[in-house]
């Protein structure tokens, strides 16, 4: 049986289109996966849980995952380890950064060293969705912006 990849064609489809969207989810809280996934059901996403940031490097190497969601309340550095250990991606997914502590300085520090955005817990479905939505975006259009240059494959 082949493996499929979470993340289906070479570029992928709008949210609200049939198609699937994986959004990887770090956090060592299975509490953390299911929320966002609760959050994100009724629409194209899949989340995709990794307990570590080891786990999630080995996933972004071997799949094409536009999107994570890093959880820094029980590990609240886990979202800069992250962030440095997949600098040399050729396609690095947009990070946003998860936290209960979410403040004016998490999300400049975040912005700062490379996360796309931060949401602040308890999550909201439309702030989620919202900025997935626009992570995907910026992620598909570097994606194929480095693709047409001849950058990564």
């Amino acid at each position: 049986m082949t493996q499929r990849s979470p993340v289906h064609g070479p570029s992928h489809p709008a949210p609200g289109s049939a198609e699937t969207i994986t959004v990887l989810s770090v956090s060592p809280t299975q509490e953390d996966h299911r929320a966002l996934a609760r959050l994100l059901c009724r629409d194209n996403w899949r989340v995709q849980p990794a307990q570590s940031v080891a786990a999630a490097v080995q996933l972004l190497r071997s799949h094409r995952i536009p999107v994570v969601v890093c959880n820094s309340d029980s590990i609240p550095e886990i979202w800069k380890e992250l962030l440095e250990q997949i600098r040399e991606l050729a396609a690095p997914p947009s990070v946003i950064v998860a936290s209960r502590l979410a403040d004016e300085y998490l999300w400049a520090e975040a912005l700062n060293l490379g996360a796309y955005d931060v949401l602040a817990k308890p999550l909201v479905a439309i702030e989620v969705t919202g900025i997935l939505t626009l992570a995907w975006l910026r992620w598909r259009n570097e994606h194929e912006r480095r693709l047409a240059a001849g950058i990564c494959a």
